[in-house]
């Protein structure tokens, strides 16, 4: 036979520990990186609104599709951007609530949903999609939404098409089948542009067991790799990550210029946890 098998792992018994999608994608991006991220943080670090204003909206949608009551959905919404709120000079609460608020408003006008919502935010594992619902036609759908702070819109077609291939949602897809117990054929992302002007668009893409199978033999590899790594290998340094398209690695400094030594990364990184 030729191809890929199709989602197998759990079912085939060879997994032995499935890791979550956001410390995959961080080993992934550096096994240093992920464990830095874990334990340290820098010192001088700028809070920005940017995580909290996807938390928000994104508890604002789970509320809608839950069929909460509109004054009930932006209350939630209201209440979580007060709650990752930090003070700042550049951005008061009140700006950023109003900012949120037509952000999720936006994103409600291609947020409607044909046929039956499984679920909301609804562990299927080691993943936590915010929505999978059954189209009459289709079958199971994943739906992830994403903000982003601020976007050229001229470069709307490849912020979409990366999320194709991003790791979040084919870990979704092959979660969701385990615990539905039918095929996902479809992932969508919901994604929300605020400035320069609030902006959404929705986004599809059809999944296969062949391309299930196709990552998840490779995912695999990395979860085997992150095991060893954890219990008596120490992490792997990439150097390709240190810069990227969001420019230089937070931890640079801890690696680069400290070489990795504790002592002297701890007058400019905080611990925060054990790595």
């Amino acid at each position: 036979a030729s191809g890929w098998s199709g989602a197998r792992g759990v079912d085939r018994g060879v997994i032995v520990n499935v890791w979550s999608p956001t410390e995959t994608a961080d080993y992934i991006r550096c096994p240093v990186y992920r464990r830095l991220t874990r334990a340290w943080k820098p010192r001088d670090q700028v809070w920005t609104p940017n995580k909290a204003l996807g938390i928000a909206i994104g508890e604002g949608l789970s509320a809608y599709w839950n069929g909460d009551l509109t004054v009930v959905a932006e209350t939630v919404m209201s209440l979580t951007m007060a709650r990752e709120y930090e003070e700042n000079e550049k951005w008061s609460l009140e700006a950023l609530q109003h900012l949120a608020l037509k952000g999720y408003r936006a994103a409600c006008t291609k947020a409607e949903i044909t046929g039956v919502v499984l679920g909301v935010d609804q562990p299927t594992g080691r993943g936590r999609p915010d929505l999978v619902y059954r189209h009459p036609s289709l079958g199971l759908v994943v739906l992830d939404g994403k903000v982003r702070m601020e976007g050229d819109t001229r470069y709307l077609p490849k912020y979409l098409s990366e999320y194709e291939t991003d790791h979040q949602w084919w870990h979704y897809a092959w979660e969701a089948e385990q615990y539905y117990g039918e095929p996902v054929t479809q992932c969508e992302v919901l994604l929300t542009i605020l400035t320069p002007r609030v902006r959404v668009e929705r986004h599809a893409w059809p999944v296969s067991p062949a391309r299930v199978g196709m990552w998840l033999q490779d995912t695999e590899r990395v979860w085997e790799q992150m095991d060893r790594e954890d219990s008596y290998r120490p992490p792997t340094h990439r150097f390709s990550s240190c810069f990227t398209k969001y420019g230089r690695c937070a931890y640079f400094t801890f690696c680069h210029d400290c070489e990795g030594d504790e002592q002297r990364a701890s007058a400019l990184y905080e611990r925060v946890g054990n790595p």
